[in-house]
């Protein structure tokens, strides 16, 4: 029974260390830097006193990565930010969640990096974006930029649930800024000062192993540790009056983001319904506007903020070409969804669609069928 118990323990060993150099080393595991708290503007991005680099990758054989590294502001970026006291040209901030954090693509395979391309020197591109912020948290990402930076131009990319996520009581989410209905209108939840909380020492522990990690945000065992789940798209369909609350808590933070940053060029981008796309490849006579999209508009309209829908460009895209602009295993854009979407933003703003000045080979983007 002794001899049983050493060839079993001596197994688990064995079986332990090798599944750890596998995803360690042949699958890597996606990893994300460690999220800070900052209480200035309470909202919430990297930590620059933790891992500076890293690897992220999709799919359960980690069939695409890419590599992510943090600036000085605590951003995913390839460049530094700097202060308008040291920065000649003019600026245009994206601010968004994960779309615009963009771990799952390069820097100059990101929306960012490619209008950076096309608009420099003339103009300078920051990006501002965490995962699972919602549409109220936005304002408070573009507070914090225009005291950090002085952009002249903000652009929002809303994605489908932005709207939801801003309210308490349809979608209560602890790491982004909330709204509270209430008989004077509507109440800000911000993020708590001790939202971010260290694991305890078991969840460390597990959160160190690759193969722990891989398990749960890969192939999608469920254990309850919030720290490494991946986003993913915010599906919630809301009816009846939650309808009505979010079309009023819609109203309100577009009201509120016109007046406070009216002084400033802005515009609203809306991403399209892929899934509408893809069913329909492309044909536009049958796509139908969700509801979210109707009241962002509408709230966009009345406020007097620029609007942009992607689902023209997109949909007559993929009608032409059948090419996905999303991972098979991710909702995320992939490279070529980035560089439609800074096309669709180029020509808005500034006209004309981007250029093929780039003297970089971008990586290769697999033909995705459906």
């Amino acid at each position: 029974m002794r001899r049983l118990l050493t060839d079993l323990l001596l197994f688990a060993i064995l079986f332990t260390a090798s599944a750890e150099a596998v995803f360690r080393f042949l699958i890597p595991v996606p990893e994300g830097p460690n999220t800070a708290f900052d209480p200035q503007y309470s909202i919430v991005k990297g930590d620059i006193d933790g891992n500076l680099r890293g690897t992220f990758s999709i799919g359960r054989l980690g069939q695409y990565r890419r590599q992510w590294q943090l600036n000085n502001e605590g951003w995913i970026d390839s460049i530094d930010y700097q202060p308008t006291s040291k920065r000649k040209e003019g600026l245009v901030v994206l601010i968004g969640d994960s779309y615009i954090q963009g771990l799952q693509v390069s820097p100059s395979e990101h929306l960012g990096g490619l209008l950076r391309h096309e608009l420099l020197p003339e103009r300078q591109i920051y990006r501002v974006g965490w995962p699972h912020s919602s549409l109220a948290h936005y304002k408070r990402l573009a507070r914090y930029a225009v005291d950090r930076f002085d952009p002249d131009t903000l652009v929002f990319l809303v994605v489908e649930g932005d709207m939801a996520q801003s309210l308490a009581e349809l979608d209560r989410e602890p790491l982004t800024t909330q709204l509270r209905s209430s008989t004077a209108g509507f109440v800000e939840i911000p993020i708590a000062d001790d939202a971010i909380r260290a694991p305890s020492f078991l969840g460390q522990t597990a959160l160190s192993s690759a193969t722990f990690r891989y398990l749960v945000g890969v192939a999608g065992v469920r254990v309850g540790l919030e720290s490494i789940q991946v986003e993913g798209p915010k599906l919630r369909v809301v009816q009846g009056a939650d309808l009505e609350l979010e079309r009023s808590a819609t109203s309100f933070i577009m009201r509120s983001i016109a007046e406070e940053y009216g002084n400033l060029k802005l515009l609203v981008v809306a991403d399209a319904d892929r899934r509408q796309i893809y069913d329909t490849r492309g044909d536009l006579r049958q796509l139908v506007t969700p509801d979210w999209k109707v009241l962002l508009e509408a709230a966009c309209q009345a406020a007097g903020v620029e609007y942009l829908d992607l689902t023209p460009t997109l949909a007559s895209d993929y009608a032409a070409r059948g090419r996905r602009f999303d991972f098979p295993t991710n909702y995320h854009w992939n490279p070529y969804g980035h560089q439609k979407a800074a096309e669709a933003i180029r020509h808005r703003l500034f006209s004309g669609p981007l250029s093929t000045k780039s003297t970089k080979t971008a990586d290769p983007v697999p033909r995705i069928g459906r």
